[in-house]
């Protein structure tokens, strides 16, 4: 049985129950899913910048932690997309958007 109300105080009151709050749910609570996803976008536009430019080892660990910054994108474009999609949608929405990620993850880099 999947619960629709929310059982603690933590947490984003989501349709089928609550999601534990994470970097990426403070950031969507404070800013909303989209501009969480063009946050995280210019975190990793710096990063690929900044490494491309990168001339020492100690700026490589910069771009390190620029591309974790921008680690909340992905789960930004999942909750924006889940809350424009229907509640039988979910599933299938999650799925697409889950094959899009590892089809780019595999096909991005021999590009």
């Amino acid at each position: 049985v999947v619960s629709t109300q929310s059982t603690g105080s933590s947490g984003i009151n989501a349709e089928y129950g609550d999601v534990p709050d994470a970097g990426t749910g403070v950031s969507v609570q404070l800013s909303g899913s989209q501009d969480t996803m063009l946050i995280g976008l210019a975190f990793q536009i710096l990063q690929l910048i900044w490494f491309g430019l990168g001339l020492s080892k100690w700026m490589m660990w910069i771009a390190g932690v620029l591309a974790a910054a921008s680690s909340i994108t992905y789960p930004a474009i999942s909750a924006y997309a889940s809350q424009n999609a229907d509640a039988e949608q979910q599933g299938l929405l999650q799925g697409i958007l889950t094959g899009i990620r590892g089809l780019s993850n595999g096909f991005g880099p021999a590009i």
